[in-house]
């Protein structure tokens, strides 16, 4: 019991002449920032009158900031460090150093060979560096655009898509066929008719039609895309068949797409540009709502001729029988 209370006497003193310390230290620590700025006042004014300085040399240095601190603040505190054991980072420590004791425990081979090694002479083994490119710049619409170059070429049904919306980029051939009358009473629909702007789908499947190029329904490449981009600021949209020529272009330098492939590519990018409220550049791209005038007075025109032709086969006049020259019985 005595113990006891002794030990709970001791710990008690020991911490408030810890805590005295610590107060005292702390107090100092404020006494010399002071001093240290008065040391800076005074190199100042040595500085600017030093002959002022040397007559009064001796009452400037008089200040308590240029003597040496009281003896209690070097003093040590009474403190029983013996109750602070339980405190001791020596524990870490020794954690840390029985799991190094323990690593080398299960690679005991790895350090045979390290030590065989290094007396060998050998160089250190280097552990490889990957040095990784930094991504190429992009131009504004291929930030946008990037990911279009997942899109495909091709529709849902397996054909090729159709033109853009400024017109036809290529002329192109087609069949015309009309379907007959089988006899002299009866007649062909005249929507049966096929013209150029509708082919038959025989001459869709056909084997010796139009051959698709080496890039059909493949996606564009960044390549292309800046290739394209090039093409359609260096070729106004008000010329003569554009796609046809930005597709020429763009072979010349080893971007192998149609016309048909570079105008579907262009409707889809307008498209995006449209669909984000990005308003396309007409000095670019074209003026949109012209082409869209355009093509609507196409229709009307088509139309109207679709309407006119099939007047014309109704107002067909039947066939004449002939007279059989064969007596009657």
């Amino acid at each position: 019991m005595v113990t006891l209370s002794m030990s709970a006497t001791s710990r008690e003193t020991s911490l408030v002449n810890l805590q005295r310390f610590i107060e005292l230290q702390q107090a100092h620590l404020e006494r010399t920032r002071q001093d240290l700025e008065k040391l800076d006042r005074l190199r100042e004014r040595v500085k600017g009158d030093p002959e002022a300085f040397l007559k009064h040399m001796t009452d400037e240095l008089n200040d308590p900031a240029f003597r040496r601190p009281p003896p209690e603040y070097l003093r040590l505190p009474e403190v029983d460090w013996s109750l602070l054991a339980g405190a001791d980072s020596s524990v870490f420590e020794n954690l840390s150093t029985s799991r190094r004791h323990t690593l080398r425990e299960r690679n005991p081979l790895r350090e045979k060979l390290d030590a065989i090694v290094s007396e060998s002479g050998l160089p250190p083994v280097q552990r490889p560096v990957y040095h990784y490119a930094p991504p190429p710049d992009l131009s504004p619409v291929e930030e946008i655009f990037e990911f279009i170059g997942r899109d495909r070429e091709v529709s849902s049904g397996g054909e090729e898509e159709s033109d853009s919306l400024f017109g036809t980029p290529e002329e192109e051939d087609r069949v015309v066929r009309f379907l007959l009358p089988t006899n002299g009473h009866e007649h062909g629909d005249a929507n049966d008719a096929r013209g150029d702007d509708e082919p038959s789908d025989a001459e869709d499947n056909a084997p010796s039609g139009r051959r698709h190029s080496t890039t059909f329904a493949q996606a564009w490449s960044t390549q292309e895309q800046r290739l394209l981009e090039k093409q359609l600021t260096l070729i106004p949209p008000n010329t003569t068949r554009r796609w046809a020529k930005v597709s020429k272009a763009m072979k010349e330098d080893g971007a192998d797409r149609t016309a048909r492939q570079v105008a579907s590519r262009v409707q889809k990018m307008i498209a995006k540009m449209l669909k984000m409220g990005v308003r396309p550049d007409p000095e670019l791209w074209g003026d949109m709502e012209g082409d869209k005038e355009k093509e609507g007075k196409g229709d009307d025109k088509k139309r109207k001729a679709e309407e006119e032709h099939g007047k014309e086969v109704k107002r067909a006049k039947p066939i004449p029988k002939t007279k059989s020259n064969a007596p009657k019985k």
